[in-house]
């Protein structure tokens, strides 16, 4: 976490601006949002950035490569889930991390879930679209 970053975030937040916030992304996403949007910006370093990056390209790239695997993956979904002449790939792949401080200080990304969910996407554009947009409630 970049503290400075994080610090005037919280300086910024105002329940008002919250509330502004939900009403925008309610509009968004056409429907009501009937869960605390509590997501905020985390402010890390590229370095960090980087790391995961290179980690999910190499994860994603062994399972999509690995034919058994892929076999017992496609055997999960169920058939009502099935479309003729699907996709041979996800088109959408999540990977989420933990994060870790190590004892030298250093933090460090560990594997918590590999999962290709599409409907996520959509309503995680839309989010960072309005965090970061004139209404927001945060202004970098």
């Amino acid at each position: 976490m970049i503290p400075a970053l994080r610090a005037r975030f919280n300086e910024q937040y105002s329940e008002d601006g919250y509330r502004a916030f939900l009403e925008g992304m309610t509009r968004r996403v056409g429907c009501p949002i009937e869960f605390r949007l509590s997501e905020t910006p985390c402010f890390f370093p590229q370095a960090l950035m980087d790391s995961l990056v290179d980690a999910s390209e190499v994860m994603v790239s062994q399972l999509l490569g690995n034919a058994a695997y892929r076999t017992a993956a496609d055997a999960m979904v169920p058939d009502r889930f099935r479309l003729a002449r699907g996709e041979d790939l996800p088109t959408c792949v999540q990977v989420d991390f933990g994060l870790v401080r190590q004892p030298d200080g250093r933090v460090e990304g560990r594997l918590v879930e590999l999962q290709a969910f599409p409907s996520l996407y959509g309503f995680q554009m839309a989010l960072a679209e309005k965090a970061f947009s004139a209404s927001a409630i945060w202004k970098p």
